[in-house]
């Protein structure tokens, strides 16, 4: 998917870069640390996942992966943290991770750069077409921070947002919902569920 990527834009491919991860553990986090995204446990993810039927679960690091590219093609691209999917072709997911107590502004950021980052890579024709392949389609921003997602009345009362939404908040989008994806929100303890 790199190369492809990489021929469409006429960019460098940085091979030394490792901007791939892959597991297929049933609970595993991801953490964004020095803007580099990395597997953690569960427990320590600000990302944290579920992965039903122990896929292999691929993690691209799209942030770090733009960030070394020309300064002509980063220019005015906002960009998500990472590109999540599994080989099974269950799930396709671009993932924004957040830790901040200002929920709201965090959030109308993380889903611009979301928004940007899937209209840079469904622009790649051979990678749409990949994509199309996969049964589930997310934008998920999470924000480490327990907080209860804009346009949500729902109490946070001792923190438990995560009992009344333990598997996010789907929230309506027309940009994002129009190239054939949904958009989640997740805080606190809120899991992402892959092959659902």
């Amino acid at each position: 998917m790199i190369e492809k990527f990489v021929k469409y834009y006429s960019l460098m491919n940085h091979n030394e870069l490792d901007v791939c991860q892959k597991t297929n553990n049933l609970n595993f986090g991801l953490i964004d640390v020095n803007k580099e995204v990395k597997i953690s446990s569960f427990e320590k993810g600000e990302a944290k996942y579920r992965n039903e039927k122990n896929s292999e679960v691929l993690i691209f690091d799209y942030d770090r992966f733009i960030s070394k590219q020309n300064n002509a093609f980063q220019h005015g691209k906002k960009r998500c943290d990472a590109i999540v999917f599994t080989t099974n072709k269950s799930d396709f997911i671009f993932n924004e991770i957040k830790n901040r107590h200002d929920f709201a502004s965090a959030s109308l950021k993380g889903i611009k750069q979301l928004n940007s980052s899937l209209e840079t890579v469904l622009e790649v024709p051979v990678i749409n077409r990949y994509i199309k392949r996969f049964r589930s389609k997310k934008c998920c921003f999470c924000n480490f921070t327990a907080s209860s997602p804009q346009n949500v009345n729902a109490t946070q009362a001792f923190g438990r947002l995560w009992v009344l939404l333990p598997q996010g908040a789907n929230l309506p989008h027309q940009e994002i919902n129009a190239m054939g994806f949904e958009l989640w929100e997740y805080s606190g303890l809120q899991t992402i569920i892959l092959g659902n």
